[in-house]
């Protein structure tokens, strides 16, 4: 069905800016029912026209970078998080370390 909707994507390229709901979907691989929901909660733009939905090519690309955007930050705030964790870890060893020495000693 991807497929279907990926050569309608192509053929309806150069008729209209807008793809419909199956075009979108395929374009940024979703499903069709992942794309309704977001159209629903107004995550991504779209248009009405009647009862079907239209999104804009250069509206997808868009969010699409966003959402990239969105991946990398939350990819770099878990690897800072591990880092820091790590650190302190290290730092507890340290403290520990110390407090052994200091009991040995008479």
């Amino acid at each position: 069905m991807e497929n279907t909707a990926l050569l309608s994507l192509q053929s309806n390229a150069l008729a209209s800016p807008f793809l419909t709901i199956k075009e979108a979907a395929a374009y940024l691989r979703l499903s069709v029912s992942k794309l309704y929901k977001l159209s629903q909660k107004r995550k991504i733009k779209h248009r009405m026209h009647g009862k079907k939905l239209l999104f804009l090519k250069s509206e997808l690309d868009s969010w699409s970078a966003e959402q990239t955007k969105e991946i990398d930050a939350v990819h770099c705030f878990k690897d800072l998080e591990k880092d820091a964790k790590f650190q302190l870890l290290l730092k507890g060893r340290r403290c520990l370390k110390n407090k052994d020495q200091n009991l040995d000693k008479p």
